[in-house]
């Protein structure tokens, strides 16, 4: 059976509480954890002095009241958005924010509104008003409890100005869990009200308008046309608010309608429910009015009339007016700004942001006071601002003097001081337009590009602060409307005249009407238009007059920028159509990646990025420019044209903007870019975005938990509090919660989890369990399946929560997180045991696209064939960890060193065999490739060298011989050396060769060098080998001659083999006697022999002897004959003179005529002996000692062979000698007969005969 709980109804709350002395919030044991705070800025600078309160203002028990601000969700979003919506440069501009819009995004959320709701009614105090918004909540209560709720003190004071009121002395205190909720408070201070900026002048009798400096009054008529207000629009259709704090009656109102033919009409909206009662006598309300609806004959003007002067009354009615969704607000009221608490300050600006998100305009007169705004009475204080016109939300509106001749403009000055003395500044003297610097306010964008004028007179020394006025319309009274109060009119001539800044403002919040008009709907602020084009050609520069300070041209401290002299062309262009471009987040397309639509290190990027176009006009001639402004990439492609884009169309980028990143970029970088789009020649867009390298992930989550128990308040909204101190501070990917809870009757609970920032709150349970009782391990995940709401007590398991804890992904984990856990009803209690919060840091993954490698070069680069293993190394860039080495295609063993080197394990198997192999590197997928290739050369070994022989029977002297070596690492055209000379070489193997090693080469004893010399590439010469020749016994085969005549002299060659020549030579003996012999070669030595050697006849001996090594000798039997047969040669025909060439010439010419030459010789008995021979000159043979003179010499062989020799009738020669030289030549020649020798020899001298 389900529980049933019954609850008890209850006035109240049942607390306990600590009172002191002082007053303090109010405070429940519940809120022990739940720290108070101050509200910042809540003491107003200027406190008064104390003074006796009147009645009703002095009692605790004596009524008040507070209004509190709340903040909006998402604060510093809603005030971008209130910016943007009138910011040109901004995709937001004239786009105001819809009701969903601010509901979904903006609006206070439900925990902040309850916080705040339970904190106040639980202090006493009962909610009057809540706005549409929910941005304002007003509570009636008590000066005691609201002292108490705030922990301040109020006191009743007066100041200089001559105002008295309540105000704190103390500063706001709230709890923690409050304050953070709120914007401001407004309700405590009474001291410091709002004071109109109106002033007026009297007609003169019947009616006329005075005249001061040729400048007069004029009608509403005259003065539209005198700015040039368009006929074509007229506020019909738009609603135009007023704030003040007095009813107008309506009755003057009507009447000045009916007087100027003006069709708007009037409401009065009782903000207070005070039944405010209409002020006939009241300058400011009429005169609003009246300005309002001459701007904007035909617009609902809707008046709301606070309940007071106070700004906190104001305030309200300036959030009524924003909630009524009116086209433009007025005020022409203000205080001087330093007068005013930050915490005033910062409401007004909640309410400015609702509006201006809403694309409302507000307009408030800059002061009457020249630039004396902070004064009481004197002049001292200078170049101050009046606040709400201070507000960087507001239009700040001066005042001008116009120069007028009926409808037509003639000049405007400053609304001036009547005179140079400044107390005549004063609007007490006849007032001026006011102008200073902020205190409280940075200078706003729209204004950076003004320099103020340097005004060595203003005390106040604020630098970079928002200026003011900011544009400025008719405000001096001598130029004015009649304003009808009292039931006046132009006929009674009893109006009058009415100007100041009050009356500027209102003409141009009639103008925002028009504007409205002609937009179709609010279009918000045109401050940072009229600042980016002013004057264009509208506006006028007001360079004369005086506030206390002369005007100047450009912007100044007396009209602002200048006047809008013509309203129909100001309107054109501020509500003219205009294509509005926006980009929407670019979409990745991978050029070169690995696919997975994240930017990751090595890849090429396009990105399109889409533009859509939510103006009213299309956009043409668009083109866009990317850059990057942050991070490391590079960009390859940068410019892209869009096709034209309807309005409400979208267009992506023609071709892609392009950009790299490098493989070795960390991963989670951030790369920056700015998007500069230009179209209708002229107008721009720039659009910032970032990109993160890499794909986001949750990484480890971080538990931390908190296990003290705390009770939890019965029927108490603040409920108690439990913090986490989280120390490290990363970027958070996802939160979870879990919560341990005893409790009966669960759906007593609410649970909320409030962020780092102490601003980000996430409702994780609301009323949910029904009777149940407890949370048990419940984890609040929004990744989770069910729903709380669908989760039964006591909640075991994953759920998720009322709201997405989403909320904190992105935001930086380090502070305080705040649990809070409230019991809203009454009888059932229970207790936070413990709780932990689970943080994932925010982590980035990426799959790096390798690039393609570049190999720059190896070592080594070649290797001798059949080289043992070793290790490559190879440069060059872009090696990824995992890249391999390939040798001829095939992978090799790699050890990746860094991106520019790589190491290879080479296998003595791939270096057998001669030739280049390809050397690549690859890195692997995704991306990657092949590397170009560089060649790596398998060269010639160095030859080895184990043996060298030759064969049997070679010894030194002898023949040819074919030389043997045996060893290793012989390749192909390997040739053998001899004594370092190359031999014929025949390759048998790598480990034979043979060469031919010559006769020559082995003329005499001893070691001869042998090496083996491998060609290029590589190769080399071996080491040394050799092969050792002895002599053997040499052998004589014959001498030429054979023999000689007795008494000659000659040179014998000995002809036979083995015979060597230096350093041991062979010699020989000649009969025993040893003459020196020439070596001619290894078969052929010489020696001279002189006609002593031969003086007697018979055999002599020749004997030649090798020496050692082996050696040995041999020996020939040598004849001497009888002597020689005189013999006379006689020449056929003439020669030259008896040269060295004599005979040789003679011979040759005979040989010129016949192929056989004729010589006649005779003996000296008178016998002739004719020879006829074939006969050639062989140039440049050595006639071997014969010849002493220089010049070639002739040896003319006859081989027997066609050779006739008649001598004594006989033919029987088969030898013959002729040789010339220098002086006498001897012809000796050997007859045989009958094939045998005959001691037969004629001998004779050849002359000239």
């Amino acid at each position: 059976m389900s529980r049933i709980k019954f609850k008890a109804a209850v006035s109240g709350l049942i607390i306990f509480s600590i009172l002191f002395s002082t007053n303090l919030p109010l405070i429940t044991f519940a809120q022990v954890a739940d720290p108070v705070v101050e509200l910042p800025g809540s003491v107003a600078p200027d406190l008064g002095a104390p003074a006796t309160p009147p009645p009703g203002k002095n009692a605790p028990t004596d009524p008040a009241q507070v209004n509190v601000v709340l903040k909006p969700r998402n604060d510093a979003a809603f005030q971008a958005l209130a910016e943007a919506v009138s910011d040109p440069d901004s995709p937001r501009y004239q786009k105001p924010m819809t009701g969903a819009e601010y509901r979904q995004n903006y609006q206070p959320d439900a925990s902040s509104i309850s916080t705040v709701k339970g904190y106040f009614t639980g202090q006493g105090m009962t909610l009057t008003y809540e706005s549409p918004s929910e941005l304002v909540m007003t509570f009636k209560t008590t000066l005691g409890q609201r002292d108490k709720a705030f922990g301040t003190t109020t006191e009743y004071r007066t100041n200089a100005q001559g105002d008295s009121g309540l105000i704190n002395t103390a500063p706001l205190l709230l709890p923690a869990s409050v304050a953070k909720n709120v914007s401001g408070i407004l309700g405590f201070d009474e001291l410091h009200q709002a004071r109109v900026n109106s002033v007026s002048v009297k007609p003169g009798a019947g009616g006329s308008v005075i005249s001061r400096d040729s400048v007069s009054g004029v009608t509403p008529a005259q003065l539209r046309a005198a700015y040039n207000f368009p006929s074509a629009y007229t506020g019909a259709g738009t609603k135009v608010g007023i704030v003040l704090w007095t009813a107008p009656d309506l009755n003057n109102t009507n009447l000045w309608k009916s007087d100027n033919g003006i069709s708007g009409s009037v409401t009065i909206v009782d903000v207070a429910s005070t039944n405010p009662q209409p002020n006939s006598g009241d300058l400011e309300a009429h005169m609003d009015i009246q300005l309002v609806l001459t701007a904007a004959p035909a617009t609902a003007v809707r008046f709301y009339v606070a309940g007071s002067s106070t700004f906190d009354a104001l305030g309200v009615a300036l959030q009524k007016a924003v909630d009524d969704n009116v086209n433009a607000i007025n005020g022409s009221w203000g205080n001087c700004e330093t007068n005013i608490s930050d915490s005033t300050k910062a409401s007004y600006t909640t309410i400015f942001q609702n509006g201006a998100a809403k694309g409302i305009p507000f307009f408030f007169s800059s002061g009457d006071n020249g630039v004396f705004e902070c004064n009481s009475g004197g002049v001292s204080q200078v170049g101050f601002s009046q606040f709400p016109a201070s507000d960087p939300l507001v239009t700040s509106v001066g005042g001008t003097s116009l120069d007028h001749s009926g409808s037509t403009w003639l000049n405007e000055t400053a609304w001036s001081c009547n005179s140079s003395n400044d107390t005549t500044c004063l609007v007490s003297n006849g007032g001026s337009s006011t102008g200073g610097k902020t205190v409280s306010y940075a200078r706003p964008a729209y204004q950076s590009n003004i320099t103020p004028p340097t005004e060595p007179k203003f005390t106040n020394g604020s630098a970079n602060t928002r200026l003011q006025p900011d544009i400025s319309m008719n405000g001096d009274p001598n130029s004015g409307e009649l304003i009808y109060i009292n039931g006046c009119s132009v006929s009674s001539g009893t109006c009058p005249q009415g100007g100041g800044t009050s009356a500027s403002s209102p003409l141009l919040a009639g103008l925002a009407a028009l504007a409205a008009q002609q937009k179709g709907f609010s279009p918000g602020s045109s401050n940072k238009f009229i600042y980016r084009n002013f004057p264009g050609t509208w506006g006028f520069d007001v360079t004369s007059g005086y506030n206390g300070v002369t005007s100047k041209p450009g912007w100044d401290y007396t009209t602002g920028l200048g006047s809008i002299k013509n309203v129909t062309g100001f309107l054109n262009a501020f509500t003219q159509p205009a294509p509005f471009l926006t980009a929407s987040s670019p979409v990745i397309v991978e050029i070169a990646g690995n696919g997975n639509g994240q930017v990751d290190p090595g890849e090429t990027i396009g990105l399109q990025i889409p533009l859509t176009n939510s103006g009213d006009l299309a956009a043409n001639g668009v083109s866009a420019t990317l850059a990057l402004t942050g991070g490391s990439a590079t960009l390859t492609g940068n410019n892209s044209a869009y096709p034209n884009i309807a309005v409400n169309g979208s267009a992506t980028n023609s071709s892609y903007f392009t950009f790299s990143t490098s493989y070795t970029l960390a991963c989670a970088s951030v790369l920056s870019f700015r998007l500069t789009v230009s179209y209708n020649s002229g107008l721009s867009y720039v659009y910032t975005f970032s990109l993160t390298v890499g794909a986001p992930v949750a990484g480890t989550a971080q538990t931390i938990s908190n296990s003290t128990a705390l009770p939890i308040p019965d029927n108490n909204a603040l409920g108690v509090t439990s913090t986490i101190t989280v120390p490290s501070n990363f970027t958070l990917a996802d939160v979870n919660v879990t919560v341990n809870v005893t409790h009966t009757f669960d759906s007593d609970l609410i649970l909320e989890l409030t962020g780092p920032d102490n601003a980000t709150s996430v409702l994780l349970a609301s009323h949910r369990g029904g009777s149940g009782d407890n949370y048990s391990g419940t984890i609040f995940d929004s990744q989770a399946a069910t729903p709380i709401s669908a989760g039964t007590a006591p909640f075991n398991g994953s759920y998720q929560p009322e709201q997405s804890l989403n909320a904190y992904n992105n935001m930086a984990s380090g502070g305080a997180w705040k649990l809070n856990v409230a019991d809203t009803s009454a009888a059932d209690t229970g207790t936070l045991n413990s709780w932990s919060v689970s943080l994932k840091p925010l982590t980035y993954s990426c799959v790096t696209y390798n690039p393609v490698p570049v190999l720059t070069n190896i070592s080594p680069t070649s290797a001798p064939m059949g080289a043992a293993a070793f290790t490559l190394t190879l440069n060059g860039s872009n090696f990824v960890n995992g890249a391999v080495v390939r040798w001829n295609g095939s992978n090799r063993m790699t050890t990746f060193v860094n991106s520019t080197q790589l190491t290879a394990q080479i296998p003595a198997s791939d270096l057998t065999t001669f030739g280049n192999y390809a050397v690549t590197v690859f890195n692997p997928a995704p991306g990657g490739g092949l590397s170009g290739s560089l060649p790596f050369s398998v060269v010639n070994p160095v030859p080895v060298i184990s043996g060298v022989s030759a064969p049997n029977g070679t010894f030194a002297g002898g023949d040819n011989f074919v030389l043997t070596v045996n060893g290793s690492k012989f390749v192909r055209g390997a040739t053998v050396l001899w004594q370092n000379s190359p031999r014929p070489t025949t390759f048998v193997s790598s480990s034979q060769l043979t060469a031919l090693v010559s006769s020559r080469d082995i003329s005499a004893s001893g070691t001869y060098a042998v090496a083996v010399q491998n060609p290029a590439p590589g190769g080399g010469t071996s080491n040394a080998g050799s092969l050792s020749l002895v002599n053997t016994t040499p052998v004589i085969s014959n001498t030429i001659p054979a023999s000689v005549p007795v008494n000659t002299a000659f040179v014998l060659t000995i002809n036979g083999s083995f015979f060597v020549t230096s350093p041991n030579p062979t010699t020989v003996l000649w009969n025993g006697s040893p003459h020196a012999a020439t070596y001619l070669n290894n078969h052929q030595l010489t020696i001279s022999l002189s006609a002593s050697d031969t003086a007697s006849t018979g055999n002599k001996t020749i004997t030649v002897t090798n020496p050692t090594p082996g050696g040995g000798s041999a020996t020939l039997s040598f004849p001497v004959a009888a002597g020689c047969v005189p013999l006379v040669v006689t020449q056929t025909s003439d020669g030259p003179s008896s040269t060295c060439g004599y005979l040789r010439y003679a011979l040759a010419q005979a040989s010129m005529t016949s192929p056989k030459g004729a010589v006649s010789l005779a003996y000296t008995s008178g016998q002739t002996l004719t020879l006829t021979t074939s006969l050639s000159v062989p140039v440049g043979v050595s006639i071997n000692g014969f010849c002493t003179a220089s010049g070639p010499g002739v040896t003319i062989a006859g081989t027997g062979t066609g050779d006739v020799v008649s001598l004594n009738g006989s033919s029987s020669l088969y030898g013959l000698f002729i040789k010339g030289f220098g002086g006498p030549v001897v012809a000796q020649f050997q007859a045989f007969s009958g094939g045998t020798s005959a001691n037969k020899m004629a001998c004779s001298k050849i002359s000239k005969s």
